[in-house]
């Protein structure tokens, strides 16, 4: 039977909200699958940073950090630097040997230690951006004139006698990471997490389709945002639909029995958008909300 190890978030049909809190909770982690991309392996060692192992192209998953996490969920699409490596089996091409002409520590990496990498795979590695070696841009410049202000100087104090002896200036070299881009829609989420995190009508089984009245659909969705209504007013039969409103808009995301079934997508003040059995992202007003609230209570 085919397995499928992970889906990419247009697949599952949860709402953006949903997925942003399972990760805001830690429960649940954002991969991205990458293709020969050229990276340092290594580790973080506390207090110290980044220290590199070897380097290798790889081909495979590999898990954001939280921060990059949330912050492809809010901005959709992010520029990458370093991330965790899953299957360090999946590194070719690898070498221990330090490639850069530039010392360390410095700002990529805080130490080089070669580990052979058939000892490593089994391991979750930590992976930065291979680095381009080149001049550091800005130190450059600094450099450049501060020279440039010593010499006028210099040159002030001989009463404008030449001085050709001017001093030598080196630039310094940098590590330059160009980060690689991706997009929301390059996110996948594993199998085996979402199963574990999953309300049982997040992913529809396919089943045989029978024959049904056209009408049928529209009756479903209609009324998976009425059982929302009904469950609103049984958990708080004292508010009324402002009343509840507000409250939906202030605890939607932190309380999940008000939307147990996870049809809600965001809630604002004034409207909320929510997503039917079709995958279909459908819009509610306040004032459309408060008058299917009365309605239900008048029944």
């Amino acid at each position: 039977m085919f397995h499928q190890e992970y889906y990419r978030l247009d697949e599952l049909g949860l709402p953006l909200s949903k997925v942003r809190y399972l990760v805001e909770q830690s429960k649940l982690d954002l991969h991205v699958y990458v293709d020969n991309l050229k990276i340092v392996y290594g580790g973080y060692f506390k207090g110290k940073g980044f220290v590199g192992f070897g380097y290798g192209y790889y081909r495979g998953l590999i898990k954001l950090y939280r921060n990059d996490q949330l912050e492809v969920l809010k901005k959709s699409k992010i520029s990458l630097i370093h991330f965790s490596i899953v299957d360090a089996a999946n590194i070719i091409k690898h070498s221990t040997k330090y490639n850069f002409t530039i010392k360390y520590p410095n700002k990529y990496l805080y130490d080089w230690q070669p580990k052979d990498l058939s000892f490593l795979i089994g391991n979750e590695l930590a992976g930065k951006i291979y680095p381009i070696e080149g001049l550091d841009s800005l130190r450059m410049m600094s450099d450049s004139i501060k020279n440039y202000r010593n010499q006028q100087i210099s040159d002030n104090t001989l009463s404008g006698e030449k001085d050709f002896n001017r001093t030598k200036v080196t630039f310094p070299k940098t590590l330059t990471v160009i980060g690689h881009r991706i997009k929301i829609e390059d996110i996948v989420i594993l199998h085996d997490e979402f199963e574990r995190v999953r309300l049982p009508n997040d992913i529809p089984h396919v089943h045989p389709i029978a024959a049904k009245p056209d009408n049928v659909d529209s009756l479903r969705t209609e009324s998976a945002f009425k059982r929302l209504v009904k469950n609103l007013i049984q958990l708080h039969p004292q508010k009324g639909g402002t009343a509840l409103w507000d409250h939906l808009y202030e605890h939607h995301e932190s309380d999940e029995s008000l939307d147990p079934e996870s049809i809600l997508d965001e809630v604002g003040r004034d409207e909320l958008t929510w997503i039917d059995v079709k995958n279909i992202q459908r819009t509610i007003t306040k004032k459309t909300f408060r008058n299917m609230v009365s309605e239900e209570k008048n029944k």
